[in-house]
């Protein structure tokens, strides 16, 4: 698996991060999506609902649309992407996409490790969606976006911690374990937490950030943040399938039995789970297959 190698933090330098100063500039575009957005922009061929179709495959972009939108709105936050696209001109959207869509070309070589990431969070917001369809009180039109989103913070570790972050990726992959639990134990904060200060940071909307901090706790959030259980459920078992489905970030071995309080909770069968699991794999490879052709 490549990385990047050049400015390792040493491991005094390590605790320091833990504050993780990460900016909006530390999420950064999948390369090879940003290169495709470039490609087309110059060539003026990219409609607009194309646009949104591709901002709507990337976190990094994602979150920067809606937090442009979301501190214009003030204290009525956007509803959706759509919501957020609609409050800023087209001009605007174009020039922010193509804007970090450069940066990310200039500074981020191709790797394999942030496309990994990249394609588990893709396959988590198609499984999230797929499951608010399935599930009532769930709000779609966040399904797909909280669900892009919830690794914010596994991104922006990755992004400034390095090859520091591949270790600990290393280590619970020779364990057999969740990334999560090394992230705790060396970084003192895992991935959710971090990103949770993130979203609060772009001034994403309480619903985002809820999400991104209860993924992998879905039922502590009943106190905290009790009206969005129902979308962090989704989420959190969308991760789970994510799994299933060969893009996960947990080594143990699927166990259906992890899932089952999850699946009780949004009242779904086994049967309606493989359904939902089929569509997402179909949607999830309709969406991004014409990267890789």
């Amino acid at each position: 698996m490549s990385h990047r190698s050049s400015g390792t933090p040493s491991q005094s330098a390590l605790k320091t991060h833990m504050a993780i100063p990460v900016t909006a500039e530390d999420l950064i575009v999948l390369p090879r999506l940003a290169k495709n957005i470039l490609d087309r922009l110059e060539l003026e061929n990219l409609h607009p609902e194309d646009l949104r179709a591709l901002i709507a495959l990337d976190p990094a972009l994602t979150a920067r649309i809606i937090g442009m939108a979301a501190a214009l709105r003030g204290v009525v936050p956007p509803t959706s992407l759509d919501d957020a696209i609609e409050s800023l001109s087209m001009s605007k959207v174009i020039e922010l996409a193509g804007r970090y869509s450069a940066a990310a070309v200039m500074v981020e070589q191709t790797d394999t490790f942030v496309e990994e990431l990249w394609r588990h969070s893709v396959t988590v917001a198609h499984a999230t969606r797929a499951l608010a369809a399935a599930v009532r009180g769930v709000s779609a039109s966040w399904a797909f976006t909280v669900g892009l989103l919830h690794d914010l913070g596994r991104f922006a570790m990755y992004r400034v911690l390095a090859t520091d972050y591949m270790s600990l990726y290393t280590q619970a992959l020779e364990q057999r374990a969740p990334v999560e639990d090394f992230e705790c134990n060396t970084l003192k904060i895992d991935h959710a937490l971090l990103g949770a200060q993130i979203a609060k940071r772009l001034s994403l909307p309480a619903a985002i950030s809820a999400v991104i901090e209860f993924h992998h706790r879905p039922f502590e959030a009943s106190n905290a943040v009790p009206d969005y259980v129902p979308l962090i459920a989704c989420v959190s078992l969308a991760d789970k399938l994510a799994h299933r489905m060969g893009a996960g970030y947990d080594f143990r071995d699927p166990d259906p039995g992890m899932e089952k309080p999850l699946m009780e909770y949004l009242a779904l069968s086994e049967q309606g789970l493989a359904d939902i699991i089929k569509e997402s794999e179909r949607s999830t490879f309709e969406a991004t297959g014409f990267l890789w052709k």
